[in-house]
């Protein structure tokens, strides 16, 4: 704690990711400006990292407009950059910056214009906790949800990634290639959702006063969108573990809670 002391700016902070090793839940202290109902989400799996290089890119995994599709690399790599000129895609939102540097050389290439938003960064901004891992920060934000335990870690995912997928090897101890495929594009899948969630969670409780102009911007066609991308999200979240009648109420309850917001906000 002593060394904690000495470290000028940014103590406070830390101080408090100390203190919350302690506490039951994060604390929010403000929200975002990450709509995810406007903006692109990515997720990208590799192999092993190569130190600050981030591993050979195999898949990338990108959600839009409530759709979320999966672009193997490089077979796919044609059907992914048309999808983001097709839809005019100009940024993107990772959970960190590895993400951007594995997809940095192939759009530089091409010669397009992404920005990259690091959700990470701005979720440490309004949430204070001792980790911002997106597992381990999802499970604390909501700790009600049933989540899937057994996906396969990060680590491992690249090792197989390496051995099985990029090089296009196998072993008699190794597991099927189409089942670990299916494994880690399960795990993307999970990781872009979860981000997702952790994205509208906090953007619903930004008060800011860019919050509120964008609130007040809203017509009633924005806000049929947001509510079919919400309902896409669930169902693609959840579509298998809640009956139908408890998403319809959590759909209902969405759209309740945003009408509410921007009659509020004039």
């Amino acid at each position: 704690m002593e060394i904690i002391e000495n470290l000028g700016v940014g103590t406070k902070r830390i101080k408090e990711r100390i203190e919350s090793l302690k506490w039951k839940k994060p604390k929010i202290i403000r929200g975002i400006t990450i709509n995810p109902d406007k903006h692109a989400f990515v997720d990208v799996e590799t192999g092993r990292a190569l130190g600050p290089e981030p591993g050979k890119l195999w898949l990338i995994g990108l959600w839009y407009g409530g759709n979320l599709r999966q672009f193997l690399f490089p077979k796919e790599k044609k059907e992914f950059l048309k999808y983001l000129k097709q839809n005019q895609i100009t940024s993107l939102v990772s959970w960190t910056r590895y993400d951007r540097n594995a997809l940095f050389p192939l759009l530089k290439r091409t010669k397009m214009d992404i920005k990259f938003i690091d959700a990470c960064q701005r979720t440490s901004n309004g949430v204070i906790w001792y980790t911002y891992r997106l597992q381990e920060l999802y499970n604390a934000l909501f700790p009600d949800k049933t989540d899937i335990v057994d996906l396969i870690p990060g680590r491992i995912a690249g090792l197989y990634a390496d051995h099985l997928i990029i090089s296009n090897q196998s072993c008699p101890y190794c597991p099927q290639k189409e089942v670990i495929i299916d494994q880690i594009k399960e795990r993307n899948k999970v990781d872009i959702l979860q981000m997702i969630e952790i994205c509208r969670l906090l953007w619903r409780k930004d008060e800011s006063e860019e919050y509120d102009a964008s609130i007040k911007d809203l017509t009633q066609a924005d806000v049929d969108v947001s509510v079919k991308n919400y309902r896409t999200t669930i169902l693609n979240r959840y579509g298998e573990k809640l009956d139908k009648s408890r998403i319809e109420k959590m759909v209902k309850n969405y759209r309740q809670d945003l009408l509410k917001r921007v009659k509020n906000s004039y």
